[in-house]
């Protein structure tokens, strides 16, 4: 463990990146700060060491390092003191009040998002497409799957189901865009979702996709999306690459 003299209370136990993996620098520096502020390791109020120091913890360049605290520093892990130095944000990991789509996430955080459509079919819900949407058995659905990248590495195999008679999104909705602008211009704006979130072994294609070793868990996640009316309007799942996507909330008192 380390200390900086130059600010108050800095504390370090940083590691060297590991330059022989292909999980990109800034995102491992990423991930160290993460785990120490959820560790308790780098509390509320503390300060991180000063750039100089950082940069010969994680031994990467200085334009890594600026990167890496950026994106901190845009999902509100960290604040930056003018003239006293950054240090972690009092309520660390509120990143995204209210709704907000992973596009909208890794735009907001300048990780260059792009989408790959897999497939886009349609299909009538039979029983066991029922239970895992909601939707009525019967009920003609499109369903459309979709692999989302960032700075082109995978992030997410995305999976949508809603009703055919649903207008077909236009192809930028499906891969210049989020799915929620689609919704916006049909008229049926996300007003409540329901989300569900489990840990899951991912199929052969998934692993794939996601670049990982076959057996190697991931997160799912499963939404239920209602509009304005309490419509239910669609039903998504999304599976995520185990390191490079993280998911962050806080729940109040008051």
């Amino acid at each position: 463990m380390t200390h900086s003299a130059t600010q108050p209370g800095a504390i370090s136990d940083f590691v060297p990146v590991d330059q022989s993996v292909s999980l990109p620098l800034y995102v491992q520096v990423i991930d160290q700060i993460e785990n120490g502020i959820r560790r308790g390791s780098l509390p509320p109020g503390s300060f991180l060491p000063a750039e100089p120091q950082l940069v010969r913890d994680f031994q990467v360049a200085r334009g890594t390092l600026r990167r890496a605290i950026d994106y901190l520093i845009d999902k509100g892990l960290i604040v930056r003191v003018r003239g006293v130095g950054t240090r972690v944000a009092a309520a660390p990991g509120i990143d995204k009040p209210g709704i907000r789509s992973l596009y909208a996430e890794l735009a907001a955080a300048d990780r260059k998002p792009a989408t790959k459509v897999l497939t886009v079919d349609t299909a009538e819900a039979d029983r066991a497409l029922s239970d895992i949407t909601g939707f009525a058995i019967g009920t003609p659905l499109r369903i459309i799957r979709r692999l989302r990248l960032a700075n082109d590495l995978p992030v997410a195999v995305m999976e949508n189901y809603f009703p055919a008679e649903f207008p077909e999104p236009r192809v930028d909705e499906l891969t210049e865009r989020s799915m929620d602008e689609y919704w916006e211009r049909i008229g049926h704006s996300a007003a409540m979702v329901r989300q569900e979130v489990i840990a899951c072994l991912p199929t052969a294609e998934q692993s794939a996709l996601l670049r990982i070793e076959p057996g190697t868990p991931i997160l799912s996640e499963h939404l239920r999306v209602y509009d304005d009316s309490r419509q239910f309007t669609n039903y998504s799942r999304n599976f995520y690459h185990p390191t490079l996507y993280r998911m962050t909330s806080v729940s109040t008192t008051q």
